[in-house]
């Protein structure tokens, strides 16, 4: 069987709350997965919440590919590997950490929107840990790493995610969120 690799994008990204997200342009504000400590790859439309093996990590260098079909490449012997199905409604993916920005990988355009299976694996914790117990102070070399492959699911229905449960804190997110849409939209164009 013949594989067709289509592309990849790849970058060191900082690791915020013990993990990192992948996500889409399509995506309209940000995630809202409920994280547990059983798993390490949540998904909901448009991005995915992958978290860090060891609580001391700072980095993750992280490879993302897009291939025509499933992948026949895996990551190393001994890795995490999760698989879960997502739609994305921009077909083009970055990875960036919890609070950042801005991109911190190069954008892949995955070809179009659309259902896709994304397979995880992640390595490298049981490094960090001897770092850190070696010198405490070593920040830069807590990295670990992750590849996520990307290949189209058409008519395949996207994992569920566990929503979090509504809070004191997300309503007054909400209501906050409404308030400055308001304000902006009411405010005088700048006429100087």
């Amino acid at each position: 069987m013949v594989t067709h690799f289509l592309g990849s994008a790849d970058g060191v990204v900082g690791v915020e709350y013990g993990h990192f997200y992948v996500q889409s342009r399509g995506l309209a504000e940000p995630p809202r997965l409920a994280l547990s400590a059983d798993d390490f790859f949540f998904a909901t439309t448009d991005a995915i919440a992958i978290m860090a093996e060891s609580g001391e990590t700072r980095y993750v260098l992280v490879q993302i590919e897009s291939w025509a079909e499933e992948p026949v490449t895996a990551g190393p012997p001994g890795a995490d590997v999760a698989e879960r199905v997502i739609a994305f409604t921009d077909p083009v993916v970055h990875a960036q950490a919890v609070m950042a920005v801005a991109p911190e990988t190069a954008s892949l355009d995955l070809g179009a929107p659309g259902t896709y299976r994304a397979r995880a694996y992640r390595w490298g914790g049981h490094v960090v840990e001897q770092v850190v117990r070696a010198n405490a102070d070593a920040t830069r070399h807590r990295t670990e790493s992750v590849l996520l492959q990307f290949w189209p699911a058409p008519g395949a229905r996207p994992t569920a995610a566990a929503a979090p449960g509504s809070t004191q804190l997300d309503d007054l997110n909400t209501q906050l969120r409404r308030w400055a849409t308001t304000a902006a939209e009411s405010r005088p164009a700048d006429t100087t």
